[in-house]
C-alpha cells in the first residue's frame, strides 16, 4: 500500500445514481419499450423528440431497467461503443450471439425513440472496414437522464464535441473494464466517477479557482484494502510539456490538503499509457518535478492498468 493510501469506511456511496455505470444489477427481466417492435422505422413520427413533463415520465416508466441504465451509462460516459454497453448491460445471456443480438435490438429501439443517438460509422476500423456503432444521448434520453431543464431536450451547446472521441472511449473502457470486475473473488465494492463529478476545484495561491481534470475516479474496496485513485488516460497525443503541467497541477491540489480534510486520504494518480517508451518518458518527467510525495504517480501500461488498479497499491 502506498503511503498516501488510508482506510476510509465511509467514502464509497453505492447508490445507483451516483453509479450509473454499474451493470451487475441491470440485466432485464423483461423487454418492453414504449418505442415500436419494428425499430427499422427512421421516419419522424418515430421519434417523440418534442415531448411534456406527463408524457415524458409515462414514456420513462415503459422503459425497462435495463433500457434505463443504458441510457444512463451512455449519459456517465458521453459516448459508448456497441460492444461497451454489452459489456455493462447485457451479460448473463446464453451465448455471446444471444447477448449481441438483445443488445443491437434494444439500441435500435432507443435509437429510434430518440433516447440515443448512433454517430455515423467512420472508415477506418479493424482491417479497413467501418469503425464500431457509437452512441450519445438523444433528445430525448437527455431529458430523462437530467429533467425538464429545456423544453427541446437537447443539451446546451449541442450535446458532447467528438473532437477527443477516441480518447473518451478509451477512458469508458478503462471505468467499464472496473466497473465489471466487481463479481471477481475478494472485491467487495467498486464505484466510478466520470467527468465532471470527478473534477475538483481549489484556490493556487492567491489567483482564482483552477480546476483539476482527472479522466476518471475510482475506489476499490477488497477484503484486505481500500484504494483511491484519479486515473489519466494517456494515448500519446501530448506533449511531454502538457504532462507535466497536468502533474503539476495534482501535486498543487495536493498541497491544499483539500481531499485529505475531506476524505483523509489524497489518491494516487495513475497514469495508463499505451507503450513502455511512453511510459518511460512520463517517468522522466515525474522525476524531474521537485517535492512530490512519494506514491502520488504511477505509471502502467494500458493493458496492464485494470489490474494495477485492482491488484491495489504496492
Amino acid at each position: 500500500m502506498s503511503s498516501l493510501s488510508d482506510r476510509l469506511p465511509d467514502r464509497v456511496d453505492d447508490h445507483r445514481a451516483n453509479h450509473p455505470v454499474n451493470g451487475s444489477d441491470d440485466v432485464a427481466t423483461r423487454d418492453d419499450s414504449y418505442v415500436p417492435r419494428d425499430a427499422s422505422r427512421t421516419d419522424s413520427t418515430s421519434a417523440p423528440i418534442h415531448v411534456g413533463r406527463i408524457a415524458l415520465d409515462r414514456l420513462t416508466r415503459l422503459l425497462s431497467d435495463r433500457e434505463l441504465a443504458v441510457i444512463r451509462s451512455v449519459a456517465a460516459f458521453r459516448y459508448l461503443t456497441g460492444h461497451q454497453i454489452e459489456q455493462l448491460h447485457f451479460q448473463g445471456h446464453a451465448t455471446k450471439d444471444t447477448a449481441a443480438r438483445t443488445r443491437r435490438r434494444v439500441l435500435e429501439r432507443l435509437a429510434t425513440g430518440s433516447f440515443l443517438d448512433q454517430l455515423p460509422r467512420q472508415i477506418g476500423g479493424v482491417r479497413g472496414g467501418p469503425g464500431p456503432h457509437v452512441f450519445t444521448l438523444g433528445t430525448v434520453g437527455y431529458r430523462v437522464v437530467h429533467g425538464e431543464a429545456r423544453r427541446s431536450g437537447a443539451p446546451r451547446g449541442g450535446g458532447p464535441s467528438t473532437t477527443f472521441l477516441p480518447h473518451t472511449l478509451a477512458v469508458a473502457q478503462v471505468g467499464i473494464d472496473i466497473t465489471t470486475a466487481t463479481g471477481r473473488p475478494g472485491i467487495e465494492r467498486v464505484a466510478i466517477e466520470t467527468e465532471p463529478s470527478c473534477w475538483r476545484s481549489y484556490q493556487r495561491g492567491l489567483g482564482g479557482t483552477e480546476t483539476l481534470k482527472p479522466d476518471l475516479y475510482a475506489e476499490i474496496i477488497t477484503n484486505e484494502f481500500e484504494d483511491h485513485w484519479f486515473i489519466e488516460v494517456d494515448r500519446a497525443t501530448e506533449s511531454l510539456t502538457a504532462i507535466r503541467t497536468k502533474c503539476q497541477a495534482y501535486l498543487d491540489y495536493y498541497r491544499t490538503g483539500i481531499e485529505q480534510r475531506q476524505s483523509h486520504v489524497f489518491p494516487q494518480v495513475l497514469w495508463s499509457v499505451p507503450t513502455d517508451q511512453r511510459a518511460s518518458q512520463i517517468e522522466d518527467v515525474i522525476s524531474r518535478m521537485t517535492n512530490v510525495p512519494d506514491g502520488l504517480f504511477t505509471v502502467t501500461i494500458a493493458s496492464r492498468t485494470v489490474e494495477r488498479i485492482l491488484g491495489g497499491a504496492s
